[in-house]
């Protein structure tokens, strides 16, 4: 059992089969007693995730179903964006620090990281005390909403159960694509993002249909996914910079640093250009019509 749809089963089975596994999965590692409290965290937001991903493939055959199960999903994951932002914060200051090389003076990152642990610190001392008691309540949540799963109905069976979802998560990383293209925002880089993401997680569930091809395409989103990330990553990095730049006594620290981190955003975007175009030069209409074809000869039964 794995996050993929098998296309002989009943559709309606299978997507409360994968919601049930990703629940369970997260139920043990919370109250699993060798992980730490912040990899409990950070693995509760990815099970988040990927069911989210799961609901919103089948959104339009779930109906009113797909906004409270996908608006609490999201609302009980964001409790813990403060927590895994000061860690990606950190991570980021790390990450380019390897592509300073002779640009920026090692003490300059020394002193930002100083920065960013302390602000972690305070981050951590803030949750610290109720975290445990959160992570235990948080799992009698999800039996609640493993009960709620059960009552999942689908209008639609088949493949019409999920090319609604796909085509509309597909279009949007398309629109995206030229919204960035237009506007070229944090903001917009941001959504394209997560269109993308959504779109991986599609090609995840949907890999049974013809593993060589799908498997190659989700390759080269999940490395248009992690430039989209680094990218984000460092755009919320510059802007931590300048809101505690008064901390700095020493004005090119912030200067300089800045000016590498648009440096590095500069060359992951043109990356992910390119790579997004290849990846969403197919029309909406016709990449649906390659995988309904997909699934009909796979989910033929043998004679």
């Amino acid at each position: 059992m794995s996050y993929h749809l098998k296309p002989n089963e009943s559709i309606d089975q299978e997507v409360k089969r994968i919601a049930r596994e990703q629940v369970n999965k997260s139920i043990a590692e919370l109250t699993d007693m060798d992980l730490d409290k912040h990899e409990k965290v950070h693995q509760f937001r990815k099970r988040c995730k990927k069911i989210r991903g799961l609901l919103r493939l089948v959104r339009p055959a779930l109906g009113d179903t797909y906004q409270v199960e996908n608006s609490w999903y999201r609302d009980k994951a964001s409790e813990f964006s403060e927590i895994r932002d000061a860690e990606v914060l950190l991570e980021t200051s790390q990450s380019l620090r390897k592509h300073a090389h002779k640009e920026v003076p090692s003490t300059y990152f020394h002193q930002i990281d100083a920065l960013l642990r302390e602000r972690q610190h305070v981050v951590m001392d803030e949750h610290e005390g109720r975290l445990a008691t959160t992570l235990i309540k948080l799992s009698d949540e999800l039996r609640s909403a493993r009960e709620r799963i059960e009552d999942w109905v689908l209008d639609e069976t088949s493949f019409s159960a999920i090319q609604g979802g796909f085509k509309k998560t597909y279009q949007r990383g398309c629109r995206m694509l030229q919204d960035v293209l237009e506007d070229g925002s944090d903001e917009v880089w941001h959504e394209w993002r997560k269109r993308t993401k959504y779109h991986g997680y599609h090609l995840r569930l949907l890999r049974n249909l013809w593993k060589p091809v799908i498997n190659a395409r989700r390759d080269e989103i999940d490395e248009l996914a992690d430039l989209l990330g680094d990218d984000h990553d460092l755009a919320v990095f510059e802007q931590t910079l300048h809101k505690y730049q008064k901390q700095f006594a020493n004005t090119k620290i912030i200067e300089k640093i800045t000016s590498l981190c648009q440096k590095r955003r500069s060359h992951l975007q043109q990356r992910a250009i390119q790579l997004g175009t290849l990846i969403y030069a197919e029309k909406p209409k016709h990449i649906c019509r390659r995988l309904k074809i997909y699934w009909e000869v796979v989910s033929k039964p043998e004679t």
